[in-house]
């Protein structure tokens, strides 16, 4: 009579404390080289010339844009400056003299702030692929292995099951952890700097820092996903080969059961397969649980016996 391995997932687990430590090394080799004390200057006098200086206001035309508090919106109205259609306006004219030349050095400031940023981010790219993570890569994985093996050895007591390859298997997971890992960080640190690139381009230098700050946060979890993709992979080929050693052909696939389910896994939710021949994910992809990208379905190993039963 065949018998189900209902195996606790140890991903989630596994995934959050990787995550700690890998967005620990990114900020220490990205963000602290773009501190907000490096974006912002505050050694102007009034508030209107201190929004200008720090890049919160920008001028064109006799237009305003940015961020506006209330005591720069009342110096604006001592300039004579209103809100018409939504925006802040003044006749040019009547612009003093020392906030254009304010917004001329802004800009200009803003400008060189991005191109040194940029040039940063540059360095940071090329410099991080040789850079050493600090992380134990290969207890994550042997952590992810010591879960899946005390828990087929709980189910099937009297073949204590240990995958024959274990020391290879850490060692290659190790390796294309660390590659996954610091290639996404290279991309997405070189689209930051693309993206700012563009950002002086179209001139929009108001809340550099804010800018800066939320394409960041962008690129940590794209990074974040990748690592978390990865771990998904290997926890699954881990348990299909634990689950062959221990004479199971099949398994039933189970899915998070949440709405972040795509359509094309939820209809495989509580069917079995064979895993000799995995299903149609997708038109011409075929993948067990876990192996398609950024999947977070399981599988429920399948033996032909029941190991409880005796003999």
């Amino acid at each position: 009579m065949p018998s189900y391995l209902r195996l606790r997932d140890p991903r989630a687990h596994a995934v959050a404390s990787l995550n700690r430590e890998v967005m620990k090394w990114l900020d220490e080799v990205v963000f602290d080289h773009l501190q907000e004390d490096e974006l912002r200057e505050n050694d102007v006098d009034s508030a209107l010339l201190s929004a200008i200086q720090n890049s919160d206001i920008v001028y064109s035309e006799g237009v305003f844009s940015g961020k506006f508090s209330s005591n720069t919106s009342k110096a604006l109205r001592e300039i004579g400056a209103y809100i018409h259609h939504g925006k802040w306006r003044v006749d040019p004219a009547k612009v003093p003299h020392e906030l254009i030349g304010a917004f001329t050095l802004s800009r200009d400031k803003a400008e060189g702030k991005v191109t040194n940023i940029i040039r940063t981010l540059r360095d940071i790219s090329s410099n991080m692929v040789h850079a050493p993570l600090g992380i134990d890569l290969r207890k994550h994985g042997a952590d992810i292995l010591a879960v899946l093996d005390m828990q087929f050895n709980k189910h099937l007591e009297e073949v204590p099951l240990s995958l024959p390859n274990k020391d290879m298997v850490l060692d290659q997971f190790a390796k294309e952890m660390h590659e996954e890992i610091v290639t996404a960080a290279v991309d997405q640190v070189d689209k930051l700097a693309e993206k700012l690139g563009t950002l002086s381009e179209t001139g929009r230098m108001d809340s550099l820092f804010a800018y800066i700050r939320g394409a960041y946060i962008t690129s940590r979890n794209a990074v974040s996903v990748k690592m978390e993709d990865k771990i998904n992979r290997f926890a699954m080929d881990c348990v299909e080969e634990k689950a062959r050693l221990s004479g199971s052909n099949s398994y039933v696939w189970v899915t998070c059961h949440d709405d972040k389910v795509r359509h094309s896994h939820r209809v495989l939710d509580g069917k079995t397969f064979q895993w000799d021949d995995p299903p149609e994910v997708a038109p011409g992809r075929h993948c067990h649980p876990g192996q398609d990208y950024n999947c977070r379905c399981w599988a429920v190993p399948v033996l032909p016996f029941d190991p409880k039963a005796n003999p």
